[in-house]
This record gives C-alpha cells, structure tokens and sequence, in this order.
C-alpha cells in the first residue's frame, strides 16, 4: 500500500505540471528552428574540437591531426598563433584544408631585427596567417632580418605617398641636370612650387625632384623645406653626361689684372692660379648661362674663369655647354 501510495503521488505531480513540461519543450524547440544557419554550418566544417593542454602548439596540433596550423588559426580567428592557452578549445577543419590561396604579392617586404609577423601584417593591414600562407612559413616565429617576404593583395593598404617638398628661402630656384652648379640649368621654379622627392645624392646637398609636369632635376636642399627627413631619402647617383665637344679656335684674352682661374664655373670653387692681364687661352665650354667659361691653359691646366673678365674671340653662349 505504501509503495503503491507513492507512485499515486509522483503520478499525481507529473499531471499537476504537464503542462509547464510542454511549455518549456516547445520553447526549446522554438530555439533549436531559430539557431542561425550559420553556426550549424560552422560546427560542421570542424573534424574536431581540441582542448589545449599545457605546453602545446598550434604547429604540434596541427601535425597531430594532418592540418596546417595557418588553417586552424584561421577556423579560429586567432589573432596570434603564440597566444593559445591550457584548456582552450579549438575547432579543427577537415585533414588537408588550408587557407585560400593567396593573392598576387602587392610589395616585398625585407625583414628588419626584431620585427614580427604580427607587426609586419599591421604594417601593411594584411592577416598574418595570411602573410605565413604566402611565405609557406611553417613558423610564423622564424623570420630572420633580412629575409623578404611576399605580401599578399587583398586588404592590404596602398603604398605610402611619396615624400614631397616646397621651394622656400628663395624667389627662384634653379633646376639642372645633375647634382651641382656645374651642371646644365634645366628650368627654374619659384617660391612655394612643391615638388616630388626622388631621392638624394651621397652628403644631402643635393636632391633629385620631379615637376608637376613630369621634369626631373636636381635642386639645391637648403631651399627645399620637406615632408620627410632627407637623410632617409635613397641616395641616386648622378648620370656623368658625356661633355660635348669643345669650341674650335676659340680663345679669349685676360682683360684685368690678376684673373682667377677656378676649379668650377663659381667664386665658391677654390683658386687654381691668376691669370696675368693679356694673356691669351683657348677657350674650350662655358656653364648653363654664360657666365662663366673653361680654359686650358698651355701646360695642360684646366679651370674656369668668369666670362665678363675675358675678351673672347666668339661670344660665350655660342660655346658647348659643360655638364
């Protein structure tokens, strides 16, 4: 009697809250129709869930199950492939996934000491799984300074624009061919014309510029205020033109006492020698404006001399041009 009185009761009980019980199964059932495709879809891409212990990989997981460890971080979204920790449970894709293929290389990166792959990837907002996957890194932890990486396209960012520079100090500015006074005035540009920076020659004296119509020349740096620190800017070499033939029979004659002959077209090249008034020398190129002119003397000395101090046989702009 007693047994039989306790099934009544518990009977009884499971009458009295049927009804919740039904409520509450058609609630879950309402949430299992509403779960999003999405995370179905994803629980059915993983072969398996991994529960990290101590001291593991994701390079050692991944060989244990036959999977790169670019695809798990990537099944993971892991932002880093080093921050994994005791206890955390990792999707694992099907044996032999691995990341989409990676696009064309957008820039070549040359690794600096100290640099990482993370730091690399923020550099140019690229993943680095992804920069691992273009490289076939196996360990995104061994990259050596000087190494070159192949960036991939994608969401990678544009280049950074080019360095460029404004003509200040100065009314007007002269732009020639080459890395010096001595070299052929190309154009002039005026104050506050900005120019694109090129590059630099060896002691930052000089600095190579393009136009805004595309003509390339070298500038003066002392009156270019930049955008970039010029010691950072590639050091271009100056192409050394072929001079052109010198003048035939043209001569010029010392018209004051004491003319100094100069190492460049400049009374900031040092002096080689004066040249005594009346005195005769071949006279062979002058500089881009006429101003100056070069001379040999007989004894096979060369150097330049200031035009307006020279009787010359010719007038000095029908003279070749030195470069």
């Amino acid at each position: 009697m007693a047994g039989k009185r306790f099934y009544s009761v518990v009977l009884g009980g499971t009458r009295r809250f049927l009804p919740l019980l039904l409520i509450v199964a058609l609630f879950s059932g309402l949430l299992l129709a509403v779960q999003p495709a999405g995370a179905v879809e994803a629980a059915q891409t993983c072969q398996a869930q991994h529960v990290v212990r101590a001291g593991e990989t994701l390079a050692g997981i991944g060989r244990r199950y036959g999977v790169s460890w670019p695809a798990i971080a990537q099944a993971n979204n892991l932002a880093n492939a080093n921050r994994i920790y005791s206890g955390q449970v990792l999707c694992i894709p099907p044996a032999g996934t691995t990341p989409p293929p990676a696009p064309t290389c957008i820039a070549t990166h040359v690794v600096k000491a100290g640099e990482t792959l993370a730091a690399i990837g923020r550099q140019y907002n690229v993943s680095w799984p992804a920069i691992a996957q273009a490289n076939n890194l196996a360990n995104a932890n061994q990259i050596y300074a000087g190494q070159r990486l192949c960036i991939p396209g994608g969401s990678s960012t544009p280049p950074p624009a080019p360095a460029t520079g404004t003509v200040s100090g100065v009314y007007f500015l002269n732009v020639r061919s080459g890395p010096g006074m001595s070299y052929e005035r190309i154009t002039v540009i005026s104050n506050g014309t900005q120019v694109t920076l090129l590059g630099r020659d060896s002691f930052g004296g000089w600095l190579k510029v393009r136009l805004a119509n595309g003509t390339e020349g070298w500038v003066g740096a002392s009156y270019i205020t930049t955008s970039a620190v010029i010691s950072t800017l590639p050091v271009v070499a100056a192409t050394t033109p072929t001079p052109p033939p010198p003048a035939a029979g043209a001569t010029g004659v010392v018209a004051t006492y004491g003319l100094n002959l100069r190492t460049g077209p400049g009374t900031n090249y040092p002096v080689v020698l004066a040249l005594s008034q009346g005195m005769t020398v071949p006279v062979t190129h002058r500089n881009a404006d006429a101003s100056w002119v070069r001379v040999t003397l007989p004894g096979g000395t060369v150097g330049w001399v200031s035009a307006p101090y020279l009787n010359l046989s010719t007038a000095a702009v029908n003279l070749p041009v030195w470069n």
